[in-house]
């Protein structure tokens, strides 16, 4: 930034922030010439750029806005990276540069490139790249905000009056310094979601000596359920086992419940059906009934596969496959 007539080397600012783009051009005048600083106004102020972008996904530790709040979080982050380069003019009719012995005044004019690295949007998860970066930002174009121009003196400091040609003998040499930002549009793109599991939603499940027990899938969104249902002249249910992965204790599993009340489970190989997994057991769940909601907790976000399931009654096992959890 340019202070009390003195060029810091950061004087443009190159710590971008958010979709906002910062930028800053000097076209540097001879002392001699007159400025008027009345045509230096934004309105009158002409741009033209062109992008050179590319989308990037990473995940790192970021301050980001999740529903109005700004929290620490480890998140997918999308950024635009690459540069924007720029040139601006003061338009036709506002010509604010002027000598003695010239016929008429000039424009004020300056070019540049400005660097962009900017996260442009951040989630938890379930965000990407647009496949085709140039058409999003086609339809959704990079805009521009400009400040009214300032003239400023060349730099005292004679290390920096060669950066902008501010020579010994023409120290009066004159600054117009052009400021604005680039904003960048929002181009968060949904990941697209995962396929549908095909798993089956209810098991209809019978003994050989025709005791048939229906248990249909309910929810998995952390807590699982299951209705279990005992058909008409069927023997009372005596338990039933839905398959877990090996590795799965007691500890990871909590509120086991029958509609809402706490139930008698066991973690294992069920030795009468073979299956293993959560063994509901001690059941005396009859035809009067009806339907049960059998409920668990499981720690971890489990996916959704196809498990099998078992029931046995009055001596005898069935097994069959539904929907349940799948071993991450």
């Amino acid at each position: 930034m340019i202070k009390e007539n003195k060029v810091e080397i950061n004087f443009c600012n190159n710590e971008n922030q958010g979709n906002e783009v910062p930028f800053c051009c000097v076209q540097v005048v001879p002392g001699n010439l007159e400025i008027d600083e009345n045509e230096l106004i934004a309105d009158n102020i002409e741009l033209t750029f062109t992008q050179k972008l590319s989308c990037c996904k990473n995940r790192e530790d970021i301050m980001c806005n999740i529903g109005g709040m700004m929290c620490e979080i480890n998140a997918e982050v999308i950024k635009l990276v690459g540069c924007i380069e720029y040139a601006l003019s003061t338009e036709d009719g506002h010509d604010p540069i002027s000598g003695i012995d010239g016929t008429e005044a000039v424009a004020a004019c300056c070019s540049s490139t400005v660097c962009v690295d900017n996260v442009i949007c951040c989630a938890e998860s379930g965000i990407e790249c647009p496949e085709d970066l140039d058409a999003v930002l086609r339809e959704n174009p990079i805009t521009f905000v400009l400040n009214d121009a300032e003239v400023k003196e060349c730099p005292d400091d004679a290390n920096l009056r060669g950066v902008f040609d501010c020579n010994n003998t023409c120290s009066d040499k004159k600054l117009i310094k052009f400021t604005g930002k680039f904003i960048l549009p929002d181009i968060c793109v949904p990941a697209p979601p995962p396929p549908p599991v095909e798993c089956p939603e209810d098991e209809l499940l019978e003994t050989e000596e025709g005791n048939s027990y229906l248990i249909e899938f309910v929810q998995s969104n952390g807590t699982w359920c299951y209705d279990v249902t005992v058909q008409p002249g069927s023997q009372d249910l005596s338990h039933w086992v839905l398959e877990l992965c090996e590795d799965i204790t007691e500890s990871d599993i909590s509120n086991v419940t029958s509609d809402g009340d706490p139930v008698d489970f066991e973690i294992g190989t069920d030795p009468q059906t073979g299956v293993n997994g959560i063994k509901f057991d001690n059941l005396t769940q009859s035809v009067e009934d009806g339907t049960v909601r059998y409920c668990f907790d499981l720690d971890n976000g489990f996916g959704l596969t196809t498990v099998d399931v078992s029931v046995f009654a009055a001596g005898e096992g069935a097994v069959g496959e539904i929907c349940g959890p799948e071993c991450v």
